[in-house]
């Protein structure tokens, strides 16, 4: 499917139809996934598939650990080993676990069909402010869905979104590390990926480098566990840096209540500027369980789509996609 190629009005006559998906499970009908034949795109959950980034993320991920594991026994006394390979622990499974909910949560989606099309309206057969998932009907997978919502008003602080091939509420950016949109139901989890990031990384070169001080200082020699545990202290160290970046660029939207991409796009959204709490509370769910703020629980669970663009307004028309 080539989003890219324009279609000419006179190809577009009336609602361009809904896609059709096929429902399909493995593992011993354990795992259950949607597959959409015509563009051969698979999704788990409302997340398209896409392995390569997220899997070469996660092995690194556990790599690392595992290094650490290995590397780090005949550097500390057995009593500050254990101590420090407990605060990593819990910092790598909050850490894995963020990064997991990016992708199962989303960034919370709208079908193509919410878009409201005056000159080829077209009346859903279900309340789509009561959604929670988007129905896989709502798929964009033919040129003509995406000329036709193109054309037509989204739903308050959403855009329609090529890559994403359906409607992104409150969208922030296209994450590379994960391979999906930031938006409103994962902006929480996305800045926790990168805060306990940075204190995995940082905790785990400043213990680290240690050992390789004692190899050079003793002259012993750089066996194979040595040689890949001082590569992943040179990856910890650049990732917890850009990780840092994440967290203050991410942290301060938060508290401006305003997204990376409607900065990018020069949206006032001052209006939504309702001081930090009332603003971290639109990010991090109900100020009420402050303490779960700081751990990877989706912040809306149960939330239609219709309650959290309650507050919101339509972005202008020329301001509505992302390509």
């Amino acid at each position: 499917m080539n989003l890219n190629e324009p279609l000419l009005d006179s190809q577009i006559e009336g609602f361009p139809g809904l896609t059709s998906p096929e429902v399909k499970r493995c593992c011993g009908c354990f795992c259950k996934y949607t597959y959409i034949p015509n563009i051969k795109a698979t999704f788990l959950g409302e997340w398209e598939i896409s392995l390569c980034m997220p899997m070469f993320v996660i092995i690194l991920m556990i790599s690392s650990f595992a290094m650490y594991i290995l590397a780090m026994p005949d550097v500390w006394g057995k009593l500050f080993y254990y101590i420090a390979l407990g605060i990593l622990s819990y910092l790598f499974l909050i850490w894995i676990t963020s990064y997991i909910m990016v992708i199962k949560v989303g960034p919370g989606y709208y079908p193509f069909y919410a878009a409201t099309n005056s000159k080829y309206p077209y009346t859903p057969e279900k309340d789509l402010n009561q959604l929670i998932e988007s129905p896989f009907d709502g798929v964009i997978s033919t040129e003509k869905q995406y000329k036709w919502a193109h054309e037509g008003d989204m739903p308050p602080r959403c855009i329609l979104s090529k890559s994403a091939r359906r409607i992104v509420i409150k969208p922030d950016h296209l994450c590379g590390w994960t391979a999906t949109w930031i938006g409103k139901r994962n902006f929480k989890p996305f800045i926790l990926f990168n805060v306990y990031g940075v204190l995995y990384t940082a905790f785990y070169a400043f213990s680290g480098w240690k050992k390789i001080y004692l190899v050079f200082k003793n002259n012993l020699k750089m066996d194979f566990t040595t040689m890949m545990f001082l590569l992943m202290l040179i990856f910890a160290s650049t990732f917890c840096m850009l990780c840092l970046g994440f967290v203050i660029s991410g942290c301060t939207s938060a508290c401006q209540n305003r997204t990376s991409w409607e900065k990018w796009n020069n949206i006032d959204v001052s209006k939504y500027n309702k001081g930090k709490c009332n603003n971290l509370e639109d990010t991090c769910g109900d100020k009420n369980c402050k303490l779960l703020w700081i751990f990877p629980v989706p912040p809306f669970r149960g939330k239609t789509n219709g309650e959290l663009v309650a507050s919101y307004d339509r972005y202008t028309r020329h301001n509505r996609d992302d390509d």
